[in-house]
């Protein structure tokens, strides 16, 4: 009974930060990669050859459509903190 519960929490948790993030930053800005696994192929944070190759599958999926988007195109300003730790 408590696995499928979890699940429905778990996917309730994970589409409300997916639909505030879209709200925030805009369809634009924002590119999900959420690839459908087999139940059991993986467990929770360990990491394992296949679960690279799967990641790396992704990205050679989804990079295209991330340079489309203008993802690769934005040089971040560097970053000057408010406060200085040796000016105080």
């Amino acid at each position: 009974m408590a696995g499928p519960l979890i699940n429905f929490m778990m996917r309730g948790q994970s589409q409300s930060a997916s639909g505030m993030v879209t709200h925030l930053l805009g369809k634009d800005r924002y590119h999900e990669i959420n690839p459908k696994v087999a139940a059991g192929d993986f467990k929770l944070d360990k990491l394992s050859h296949e679960l690279l190759a799967l990641a790396d599958a992704q990205w050679r999926h989804q990079s295209s459509d991330l340079m489309d988007k203008g993802f690769f195109d934005h040089k971040a300003v560097p970053y000057t903190p408010s406060y200085n730790l040796y000016n105080l």
